[in-house]
């Protein structure tokens, strides 16, 4: 569709009943913590800046501990008190980790996080980095009801180009970004036209930089100056954000991009599947760690690679070279080396001169991708932690949905 801001913001602007379901739920799990524990909760994220998108039930709240309470007091206190809220408000829940556990789940279809922290009121207060989330949401607030729209268009255009996500498995931008972007920027359509123009290692700055960075694009958090927020955003991800930003600019298209992994004519395909249960944040890590080992060891033996990707699962490989002879040249030493040389032909049989180097043939010890990676699987070494524990088998199906 052409970028039409009235019609997209009907589209995906949450309805009043929507915003007013969530803010009951909220004020009841408040007043339930209040009264039960006697500490404040606080909601943060998107909902309460007001960038939400429609369907986004996500409602993050924030339990805040003084700060002369342990470390360990507040981790056993936060899970204490996230499983009596799901007990209380008869949800589903499941412990997950990020600096410390939290518990996450679903009350009255919505997608829950109870999570611990500091109360601070300055950055060097902070003694985890889920303390700073509270001084992001007080930051982002300063926006005017415009920009809050826009920061929704922006988080739905990122979406559309597979760009949105702060996660292991997207490397791209977060909702606080979008937030920032907007908030620098001014508007959805001048974020675009300046995108359009980044260089690598662009820099937005708020008001100071207290560190230097090196990573494709660097914006200063504003509440914690030592800090890239974008820190997360990948090279492929921030490439591809300054390219849909200049094919925005052009045609005025606001459509989903389809990227679905197609193999191409004349190579062959290689997919590593892993049987595991990790997390999505620990997955992916392990699985890139995985992809690079492998695909190192497989060019040091000669096989070329055209594409190596990841997904939900595992780690595809497609060879442009996939089979090589049985055997191979092996080099020796120059020719004007005459005692090794000597020593080089005592060892070897079939010798032949290329160039000025006495060489000969010897056996590979892979003919195939396929033996290369059998042996490697067998092995495990350079394998991400948990995978080398995990069942793994090989197919040669395609896989459609796949990450860099």
């Amino acid at each position: 569709m052409i970028y039409d801001r009235e019609k997209i913001l009907k589209q995906i602007k949450p309805s009043k009943e929507e915003i007013e379901k969530g803010f009951r739920l909220y004020k009841k799990i408040r007043e339930f913590i209040r009264k039960k524990f006697n500490l404040e909760a606080e909601l943060q994220g998107s909902f309460i800046k007001g960038t939400s998108l429609k369907g986004d039930k996500d409602l993050d709240i924030f339990v805040f501990f003084p700060l002369d309470v342990s470390k360990e007091i507040l981790k056993k206190m936060g899970l204490e008190i996230g499983k009596k809220v799901f007990e209380e408000f008869k949800g589903e829940y499941e412990i997950k980790y990020a600096e410390h556990p939290y518990v996450n789940g679903k009350i009255e279809n919505h997608d829950l996080d109870i999570v611990p922290c500091y109360k601070i009121d300055k950055i060097e207060d902070m003694k985890s980095s889920v303390d700073r989330t509270p001084l992001h949401t007080k930051f982002v607030k300063r926006m005017t009801e415009f920009q809050k729209d826009d920061a929704r268009i922006l988080k739905k255009f990122m979406k559309l180009i597979n760009v949105y996500g702060s996660e292991f498995k997207v490397m791209g931008f977060s909702g606080y970004l979008c937030e920032l972007l907007i908030l620098y920027y001014g508007s959805f359509e001048n974020v675009l036209k300046n995108a359009s123009e980044w260089k690598l290692n662009q820099k937005i700055i708020f008001e100071k930089m207290e560190k230097e960075f090196s990573d494709p694009l660097i914006i200063i958090d504003p509440v914690d100056p030592a800090r890239n927020a974008a820190s997360c955003v990948s090279l492929q991800k921030f490439s591809e954000f300054i390219y849909y930003s200049r094919k925005f600019l052009k045609d005025k298209k606001f459509d989903r991009i389809k990227i679905e992994y197609r193999k191409s004519e004349g190579t062959e395909l290689i997919v590593l599947n892993f049987k595991t249960d990790l997390m999505e944040d620990l997955l992916f890590p392990q699985l890139r760690k995985t992809r690079d080992f492998i695909k190192d060891y497989l060019e040091k033996n000669g096989f070329r690679i055209y594409r190596s990707k990841i997904f939900n699962s595992g780690i595809l490989f497609e060879f442009e070279v996939f089979k090589l002879p049985k055997m191979k040249i092996h080099e020796g030493p120059f020719i004007y080396d005459g005692e090794n040389c000597e020593n080089f032909i005592k060892k070897h049989k079939n010798i032949v001169i290329i160039g000025d180097r006495i060489c000969t043939e010897i056996e590979r010890k892979f003919k195939t991708a396929e033996e290369c990676i059998d042996f490697l699987i067998e092995d495990r070494e350079g394998f991400g932690k948990d995978l080398k524990k995990a069942r793994c088998f090989i197919t040669k199906e395609e896989v459609k949905e796949v990450y860099d």
